[in-house]
């Protein structure tokens, strides 16, 4: 799939093993005896990695930074399908049949990319990665079903707060009821993630301020003060807590 425009990116000259390389799916694709070994990526904020619409030939692990799965359509606008996270794995099958598609670095990213093709034999011959495989769609099928649910259903507020509360959750540094986090992502990235337009994000950031809840001591970082208060105010389940960022990212690398 060809994107008519793609930020330079730069590949590290060499693959240093993470903690990611013990994952059974990292595993059982490193040891084969086929396998000419990962290929390691640095992105600079916008620039793009294309997928193949409904291939999960190769596979990347975010290893530090924020990407997201984006999708054109016809008349240039974007949607932002997915927030990929550290530890996150994305293949093709996230991509969208007849759009292009690809993997975007919302800020300064590290991905490590692994190749299907290089496997020792069929791929029913490795258990332990068809058992890893299910359990990464199985969850990407979980995702999707609340995403159809945060489209179709909120409001703009409740979008807004979850998304607020999903970032700091799963990105964060928590601090009793009360969470730091520091949000790459432009008023343009969240619009396109939520379904709505830049001045509209910007509103109800300005609404949410003003109840005490969310402040923003800078455009690119916000606290979440009270993160029981938002959860009350949104009618779906909260996104389940992640360990801290900087604790995170020192596992992962």
């Amino acid at each position: 799939m060809r994107l008519s425009t793609e930020p330079a990116q730069a590949e590290a000259p060499a693959h240093q093993a993470c903690s990611q390389c013990l994952r059974p799916v990292c595993q059982a694709i490193l040891q084969s005896p086929r396998q000419a070994g990962p290929g390691m990526h640095k992105l600079t904020r916008g620039a793009r990695m294309a997928m193949t619409e409904g291939s999960c030939q190769r596979i990347w692990v975010i290893l530090s930074g924020m990407a997201a799965i984006s999708t054109g359509l016809a008349d240039g606008r974007r949607q932002i399908v997915t927030l990929e996270l550290p530890g996150n794995i994305v293949c093709g099958l996230a991509a969208m049949t007849g759009s292009e598609s690809w993997l975007e670095a919302l800020s300064d990213c590290e991905i490590c990319e692994l190749s299907l093709q290089g496997l020792d034999g069929p791929l029913s011959d490795h258990p332990d990665l068809v058992s890893e495989l299910f359990g990464l769609i199985h969850a990407r099928v979980l995702e999707d079903a609340a995403r159809m649910v945060m489209l179709g259903r909120l409001d703009s507020m409740e979008r807004v707060t979850l998304f607020l509360l999903e970032i700091g959750l799963k990105h964060g540094l928590r601090n009793g009821n009360a969470i730091h986090v520091e949000l790459p992502m432009t008023r343009e990235d969240i619009a396109d993630y939520l379904g709505l337009n830049a001045e509209t994000v910007s509103r109800l950031f300005t609404r949410l301020k003003k109840t005490g809840l969310v402040r923003f001591p800078s455009r690119s970082s916000v606290n979440l003060t009270d993160i029981a208060a938002l959860e009350r105010r949104i009618p779906v389940q909260s996104p389940t807590a992640m360990p801290p960022t900087g604790a995170y990212l020192a596992h992962v690398r």
